[in-house]
């Protein structure tokens, strides 16, 4: 009976210890786990203000972005302006030589005319002036008419 007793404690012994044993690892396991709980719980929140920090980069990229691309256009659309109105300026300074220019060569021309009648008037004697006065009218009115 001894031996069967001392089994017996035996037995209880080592149970004993394997639910020592168990405890321990239980303990040991659910600290681990709180532990790493904790760990994940604070990457989670720290994911979200990560999340929230890029959000608004994202969002003041966007509004910078969109508000340097209508400045963008605005830039654009004045150059395009300045570009008209100059070329409008240039235009009516155009129109107004052609228009000097040709207010300067009619009284040229209505001189050579006056010239020529009086030249007709006098006598016949003076046709080789008359002749070069001709030339001189049909050349200022080539160039009147072949004005770009």
């Amino acid at each position: 009976m001894v031996v069967v007793e001392v089994m017996f404690i035996v037995c209880r012994n080592s149970e004993k210890d394997m639910k020592k044993r168990l405890k321990l690892q239980t303990e040991e396991f659910e600290m681990a786990f709180s532990r790493n709980e904790a760990l994940v719980n604070e990457m989670a929140v720290e994911k979200r203000t990560l999340q929230d920090k890029l959000d608004k980069l994202i969002n003041n990229f966007n509004e910078a972005e969109s508000k340097y691309r209508e400045h963008v256009k605005a830039l654009q659309q004045k150059h395009l302006d300045e570009i008209k109105r100059i070329r409008k300026a240039n235009l009516q300074a155009e129109n107004s030589r052609k228009q000097q220019w040709v207010g300067n060569k009619t009284q040229e021309i209505k001189v050579c005319i006056i010239l020529l009648s009086k030249i007709n008037e006098t006598d016949c004697r003076t046709f080789p002036i008359i002749t070069t006065y001709l030339l001189f009218i049909k050349t200022i009115l080539f160039m009147f008419l072949n004005r770009p």
